[in-house]
């Protein structure tokens, strides 16, 4: 999640919530833990970029609503960045929780937004 997570260091250490999935307050420019659509043994870090119902526009010029359940998910360095524009829409049961703060580095220390 460069550069809002690997600012100066890609050893970083973060504090998610797990409450915000299940009550389901989740909501767009969250950045959450997630299990990898590819892989469920390998967690990612993403941002929410459209929740079920929105329409999301890629740069390949499609137009994709998000299904029901379901989330789009995109690094915020979109050049090197596997993602949703890559594996599409992500079921919600896939998030883990919501980043709140970042611990370490500890230059970096405070809440993430």
């Amino acid at each position: 999640m460069k550069p809002t997570i690997n600012l100066t260091s890609r050893n970083n250490i973060v504090l998610t919530e797990h409450l915000s999935n299940r009550l389901q307050s989740l909501k767009k420019n969250d950045i959450v833990i997630a299990r990898s659509p590819q892989d469920p043994c390998v967690l990612i870090c993403k941002r929410i970029t459209g929740m079920e119902g929105d329409v999301v526009h890629t740069a390949e010029q499609k137009t994709i609503k998000v299904p029901k359940g379901h989330v789009w998910l995109t690094g915020d360095n979109c050049d090197n960045s596997v993602d949703s524009r890559t594996y599409g829409t992500v079921p919600s049961g896939l998030i883990l929780g919501k980043v709140c703060y970042k611990l370490y580095p500890f230059s970096e220390f405070g809440p993430v937004n």
